[in-house]
């Protein structure tokens, strides 16, 4: 039997459909290569899709911040290694390296997740988070957890965005890469073109569902570099997501 990983890494080569104007690894495209290294780890150490499926429970990510030194280009591999930094109340947090194929470290990550009841999509407290505490890595990749990310009181809107069946992934809500697509598009084309992302962090506040109408808002572009973008319901005009991008 193969001995189960504490570190698990996966290998990646920036696809046409994940790069950006740029021609470089976009943050969509990093944010899912990242979910899927995550879940792979999970799956391996017995806290997987499947294996929440079957307790009606779903991981849920909460916040994550990365900092980049370096996006890799189109089809220029590069490697995503993850582990679990413990729990703590509610919360249980990962951690993330991004990597060149020599070991060059390009990028690092932190992020926090909570398990939710499937059906009263509620916040459920699991005994299993101390069995999870067992495949601690004590190693910090940034010092600490995501910082909340608050919107300032005066925002500028830049559109609606209706939730479709292609924003939907196996949980039934917005899948989280989409929304940070929804939060680049904040920029024209000619910005990935010119810069790039140094750090962008992004809190998850509540689930979107298919038919939610999101209004999508941006601070004042006198803050540039540092912008922060959110997504508000139209409906209850409940904040669904916060986020803070800081351009190089």
């Amino acid at each position: 039997m193969n001995e189960l990983k504490r570190i698990w890494t996966d290998t990646y080569r920036v696809n046409w459909s994940d790069s950006d104007a740029g021609g470089r690894l976009s943050l969509p495209g990093l944010f899912g290569a990242m979910q899927e290294t995550a879940w792979h780890h999970a799956n391996h150490i017995g806290f997987g899709f499947e294996s929440f499926t079957e307790s009606k429970q779903v991981w849920v990510l909460v916040r994550l911040l990365v900092k980049m030194d370096y996006f890799p280009r189109w089809e220029e591999p590069f490697l995503i290694d993850t582990w679990p930094r413990g729990s703590e109340g509610l919360t249980a947090y990962r951690e993330f390296r991004i990597h060149k194929p020599d070991g060059t470290t390009i990028g690092l990550a932190t992020s926090s997740w909570m398990i939710l009841d499937a059906e009263t999509r509620r916040p459920r407290k699991d005994e299993r988070l101390k069995e999870f505490n067992t495949w601690v890595n004590q190693e910090q990749t940034l010092g600490g957890e995501a910082p909340r990310i608050m919107m300032p009181e005066q925002t500028e809107s830049f559109g609606f965005h209706k939730v479709r069946a292609s924003d939907v992934d196996q949980h039934g809500h917005v899948n989280n890469a989409n929304y940070v697509r929804m939060a680049m598009d904040a920029f024209p084309v000619k910005q990935f073109r010119d810069a790039e992302p140094s750090q962008f962090c992004i809190n998850y506040l509540a689930e979107a569902f298919e038919g939610d109408e999101i209004e999508l808002l941006c601070s004042s572009s006198a803050g540039f570099p540092v912008m922060k973008i959110g997504g508000r319901r139209k409906t209850d005009q409940k904040l669904i997501f916060t986020s803070e991008i800081v351009w190089r």
